[in-house]
């Protein structure tokens, strides 16, 4: 790794200006006078011996995290008249170091730079007004040097040290596939929402994995990341985590790319410990434009038979594509609800290993359907590995805090899938204004604002679905006749190119609460002869159970002291089919159930 001669200049997105160079380079200091803090406590060999990831499940360790601290406040800085603190960090043998910023302010300030001796990597970073903590990518050698440049007196320090005893560069297994290797360009579109995620998980070890950058039906670029619960289920994981976007080879045939792009920190928006394993991130900033994210659309299949393909960074490599040319299968993961995976029965073409855990399960149209959690398939043995179903992750469990379908759908109409879309795509084009959305009884009457210029047509979109196309604004009315919540926005276009949405409005046609909803909630036996049990495993109580028979009439009511199991007859009602109505606490579901002989 210390044989590459390129040399590069890593910048977060901060700062992307050539002039923003070390203070020390600029004026052609000394390095050698610098302030040297040796991490005597680490040994690559002995961490080597003791550490045995867990293959089966995918996690890929190559680093240890040490608690320390490094001081960067101007009681160090190198003279009266620069407010520029330089410490030489060492970790003998080492294949990398990271740095964690924190301080007992109300939040970081000033600007640092991480370097190695000859200037080959340079790491550049201003703090913002929001950030209490802050992590850096590894930088690729045993011996680097930390520049802080301080405002004023702020009390700032190192109070991490990573320090890599695995060189993520080795490179994966002898099967795996570059993704620049494959031309079809649904899968060059798709690259783009896969990103590398390094993190601080159990025992202060540092692990590798997968995520998927995805789209959400406000259309808002909200940088949600969705990767695997078994990689990231913590606060503090998600806040530590660093996102390396494009992290490929150029070509087919090369070997290595660059981790140029990055976003430090997240938090942890929604997961379902122990029940599913899937965990929902919001990244600290959305990604700029120099990026091209793309934000990955998503299926709400329980059914799929047809081929599919995994887009992923195994042993935290550059990004890999496999391909499965099998019907899926639905099987069981270890330690999650059973029977809710996608099972993988034997890859065509590469394979997944350690640091592709999160990654999606991607259908023929480019749809996510899933999440790796793990299995035994490598080069070698390339069958079994297991996707959490996407499907169960939407809304098996009611609270917010561990399902999907809130976050990515917040309008909360009807939809079993949404297409993804890059947030940049023509945003140099006018987008229309002021559109506004009447409900009259059941008569919706759509107006909005031309764009700037002269379009050639205007497109109204309802839940995400083309209604009609127009030369020029109008009234626009429509009859609504299924309970639902209706999302509507504008496009213009210019011979082929679509401008961005206009503002989405939406209105609420009849008793949403009616819209069946997929529940974690277990109605058994089903046909019965009469006896139900009912069971909420997520612990969200029953209030109450509405029997309704098949014209919609609701012939008998059962109230309960707010249960989470409950059993009851159907007394008095004669063999068919029965909508239950379950009343929990602040939800209403839908279980179809057959009474039978």
């Amino acid at each position: 790794m210390r044989k590459l001669f390129i040399v590069f200049f890593i910048f977060s997105f901060f700062n992307l200006y050539a002039q923003n160079v070390p203070w020390s380079l600029h004026n052609n200091y000394d390095l050698k006078n610098s302030e040297t803090f040796v991490l005597s406590e680490f040994d690559k060999y002995k961490l080597l011996e003791q550490d045995h990831y867990d293959l089966f499940r995918k996690s890929f360790s190559f680093a240890k995290a040490f608690d320390v601290d490094v001081f960067l406040d101007n009681s160090f800085s190198i003279n009266d008249t620069e407010n520029v603190v330089i410490k030489k960090i060492i970790a003998t043998e080492a294949d990398g170091l990271s740095f964690v910023f924190e301080t007992n302010n109300d939040f970081l300030k000033g600007e640092f730079f991480i370097f190695d001796s000859n200037y080959n990597y340079i790491i550049n970073h201003k703090f913002d007004s929001t950030q209490k903590v802050y992590s850096t990518p590894f930088l690729p050698d045993d011996t680097v040097y930390v520049e802080y440049h301080f405002y004023d007196s702020f009390d700032v320090k190192i109070s991490k040290i990573g320090a890599a005893y695995r060189d993520l560069k080795d490179g994966s297994d002898w099967c795996e596939v570059n993704i620049n290797c494959d031309s079809n360009q649904l899968w060059q579109t798709l690259k783009h929402s896969i990103v590398k995620i390094i993190f601080e998980g159990d025992n202060n070890v540092y692990y590798a994995c997968t995520g998927n950058l995805v789209a959400n039906t406000k259309l808002n670029s909200n940088p949600y990341v969705l990767t695997a619960n078994h990689c990231i289920s913590t606060q503090t994981e998600a806040q530590n985590a660093v996102f390396y976007f494009n992290y490929e080879a150029l070509s087919c045939d090369s070997t290595e790319g660059h981790e140029t792009q990055f976003i430090s920190g997240s938090d942890l928006i929604a997961t379902a410990n122990d029940h599913l394993d899937f965990s929902l991130l919001q990244l600290s900033v959305v990604p700029p434009k120099v990026y091209k994210p793309y934000y990955m659309g998503w299926s709400l299949t329980h059914e799929y038979s047809d081929t599919t393909v995994c887009i992923h960074h195994p042993a935290g490599d550059i990004k890999k594509i496999s391909y499965n040319y099998l019907p899926l299968g639905i099987g069981s993961f270890e330690g999650y609800d059973g029977n809710k995976h996608w099972w993988v029965q034997k890859w065509g073409q590469g394979t997944t290993e350690g640091g592709s855990s999160g990654a999606g399960l991607l259908t023929k149209e480019g749809l996510l359907i899933g999440v790796l959690s793990g299995g035994d398939a490598s080069c070698d043995n390339n069958v079994d590995d297991f996707f959490q179903q996407f499907y169960h992750c939407w809304d098996d469990y009611n609270t917010f805090s561990k399902q999907l379908r809130h976050w990515l759908n917040p309008y909360g109409f009807s939809i079993d899938k949404m297409e993804g879309y890059d947030p940049y795509l023509n945003d140099y084009l006018n987008v229309p204004t002021g559109l506004t959305v009447e409900l009259y009884d059941s008569l919706a009457v759509i107006n909005w604002n031309a764009a700037l210029g002269n379009p050639d047509k205007y497109i109204l979109y309802r839940n995400l679905k083309k209604v009609q196309e127009f030369t020029f604004p109008q009234t626009y009315s429509e009859v609504l006749t299924k309970d639902d919540v209706y999302a509507y926005y504008v496009t213009a276009v210019w011979g082929n190119s679509e401008s961005k949405p206009s503002n989405i409005e939406t209105v609420v046609f009849g008793d949403t609460s009616r819209i069946p909803k997929v529940t974690s909630i277990k109605v058994f036996p089903n046909p019965t002869t009469g006896n139900v049990n009912i069971y909420t495993p997520d612990s969200n109580a029953i209030q109450r159970i509405d029997i309704i028979d098949i014209s919609g009439r609701v012939i008998q009511t059962k109230k309960f002291q707010v249960e989470t199991k409950v059993n009851f007859h159907l007394d008095g009602l004669k063999p068919s089919c029965y909508i239950l109505r379950l009343t929990t606490i602040g939800q209403v579901y839908y279980k179809k159930i057959v009474f039978v002989d």
